[in-house]
């Protein structure tokens, strides 16, 4: 049906790390309410399955500024990995913004234990997140 119209769909293309970063530097200038909030809460989540992977990420500051990032992973990745992955996003998106202060959510009780030091990471992939 939509052929007709000449409409085609196209899917989403991921955006990469770098392409992140610049837009959140372009977007905060020296005017901005985002400087001068040294405090943001950082809400993270990742999830796989077998045909694709993916990582959300919240930051909110302390003047009620909101940026929300998706990102599509495009490697194969098991649901702790990409719970890591979403996790180093939402640090390095808050290293962007000069934050002094974060406190960061998970629902993975695993990242948060092994992030705490509370667990071990046994798995060689997992361990690997915790150098970096």
């Amino acid at each position: 049906e939509l052929s007709e119209f000449d409409i085609r769909y196209e899917s989403r293309k991921a955006l990469k790390a770098q392409v992140l970063e610049d837009f959140v530097a372009e977007m905060t200038n020296q005017s901005s309410p985002t400087n001068g909030a040294d405090k943001w809460t950082i809400f993270v989540d990742g999830a796989s399955n077998a045909t694709c992977a993916g990582a959300g990420i919240i930051l909110e500051n302390e003047n009620g500024i909101m940026i929300e990032v998706s990102l599509a992973l495009s490697f194969p990745t098991s649901n702790n990995q990409a719970e890591y992955e979403a996790f180093l996003a939402g640090l390095g998106l808050a290293e962007d913004m000069q934050a002094k202060e974060i406190k960061i959510n998970t629902d993975s009780q695993l990242v948060a234990s092994q992030v705490l030091g509370e667990y071990q990471a046994k798995n060689d992939n997992l361990s690997e997140y915790l150098t970096l």
